[in-house]
């Protein structure tokens, strides 16, 4: 069994799943969190999805993240009591006949993960799908704010949950590892601010949709499914650029138009929520020791493919910190050691 003892800051997405990794390695883990409506974790739509709708290709790693994160999400729903990840199909809508071109040259190769259809599903009309529909078969959503109330209760119930503001001034006097998890709040933090975190303001809508109860996931550009709790969900925005996190007309329409085309019907908006995205430069997460404090760490960075990337690599993380394991080169902070040296 570990002896050694973490600090997690953050108890989002990323924080949460790192410290069941490293409790599954029987180290000692204690988890400061303060609630912020605006973070990533609080409001993002919890999608998985194996692909690359830009290239149709598999994004980053996917074959072997995808099956990695649903094993993980479904032991720990046993482990908890309580469903939050949910196995869906993803109809992507192939927009024109170059895209239809790129998809029948790649088909054979995402066999396991997704096929061509000529048609949309219902309830959509044929004629509003001319170049077919790619199926994902490997996707699914991932009830964030379940998972998380459900995580922060067993938390709470073990006594390891602490509801306050961590004092990043105590870190260095802390004879186990302090892990930043704070998502964007990172960029505040007096070891880890000199990374290059990009905060991506991400809107999504709430709405009453005409269509059928279903279990798959709609993208036309902006993705379109019926949430666990019967609320229908579309999104989202990417925005490097923002006055604030207030709701935006141009965000809602930015959303709507294309999903209203696709369905040839319109759509009412029952509510609009934003958050902030924790992104990286090179669209990588960053992991790794402080170059100069070896008591501090970070696992940060997950960005739009959060549920995908986390479960991988918090084991990754876990083993590095708590077995000596090895980082990959692709993840690991060191890639960015200049920008430290350099501020």
């Amino acid at each position: 069994m570990a002896s050694r003892e973490y600090r997690i800051v953050g108890q989002g997405l990323a924080g949460t799943v790192l410290a069941y990794m490293l409790l599954q390695q029987g180290a000692k883990v204690t988890i400061w969190n303060t609630k912020n409506r605006h973070s990533a974790s609080s409001v993002a739509a919890g999608m998985w999805n194996p692909l690359n709708f830009r290239r149709y290709t598999f994004s980053w790693r996917a074959p072997e993240l995808v099956p990695f994160a649903v094993e993980f999400y479904q032991k720990l729903e046993k482990q908890l009591g309580i469903p939050f990840a949910y196995n869906k199909s993803l109809y992507r809508r192939i927009p024109d006949a170059n895209s239809r071109n790129v998809v029948l040259k790649n088909i054979a190769q995402l066999r396991d993960f997704a096929s061509l259809k000529e048609c949309g599903p219902e309830p959509f009309e044929k004629d509003h799908f001319p170049y077919g529909v790619l199926q994902v078969h490997q996707a699914g959503v991932l009830d964030l704010n379940t998972f998380l109330l459900a995580a922060e209760n067993d938390f709470r119930a073990r006594g390891i949950l602490q509801e306050e503001a961590f004092s990043w001034a105590e870190a260095t006097d802390f004879d186990g590892i302090t892990i930043s998890c704070e998502g964007v709040g990172m960029q505040q933090n007096p070891y880890f601010s000199w990374l290059p975190l990009v905060a991506n303001k991400g809107q999504i809508l709430s709405l009453r949709a005409p269509l059928p109860d279903t279990n798959a996931i709609f993208n036309c550009g902006k993705f379109l499914f019926l949430s666990p709790q019967g609320t229908w969900r579309a999104g989202a925005t990417y925005e490097n650029h923002y006055e604030d996190l207030q709701p935006t007309e141009k965000g809602v329409a930015s959303i709507a138009e294309p999903i209203e085309k696709a369905l040839g019907k319109p759509l009412e908006v029952t509510d609009v929520i934003s958050g902030l995205r924790p992104t990286v430069v090179d669209r990588r997460p960053m992991l790794g020791i402080h170059p100069k404090y070896k008591n501090i760490a970070v696992f940060n960075g997950l960005g739009t493919k959060g549920v995908m990337l986390a479960p991988f690599f918090a084991q990754q993380m876990a083993t590095f910190l708590n077995q000596n394991g090895v980082l990959d080169i692709e993840v690991d902070i060191q890639r960015f050691i200049k920008k430290y040296y350099n501020s």
